[in-house]
């Protein structure tokens, strides 16, 4: 149970950003798969609910960024650059 929650929550502040602005980008399907893959083994989500906070959170700028991350830092990064944006 501790590690649902400690996913869910790397997952919600990792995908924290502006409401999502446009339909350009990858789709938030194709963001949830990408933080699992990347992830590790006890950070791993529950695909529906980063795929929800992805969708109410994050705009198409950061769905890109998120989709090119190459490991969690590098989505980490993705997150600090959209926090502060206004959508």
């Amino acid at each position: 149970m501790r590690t649902l929650f400690l996913s869910f929550a790397l997952a919600s502040t990792i995908l924290t950003g502006a409401a999502c602005g446009g339909s350009d980008g990858p789709s938030c399907d194709k963001v949830a798969d990408h933080f699992n893959d990347i992830a590790p083994d006890t950070l791993k989500g529950n695909k529906k609910a980063i795929v929800e906070q992805c969708k109410k959170k994050m705009t198409a700028d950061d769905r890109k960024c998120a989709v090119a991350a190459k490991d969690m830092n590098d989505m980490q990064a993705c997150a600090a650059k959209s926090k502060g944006k206004k959508g």
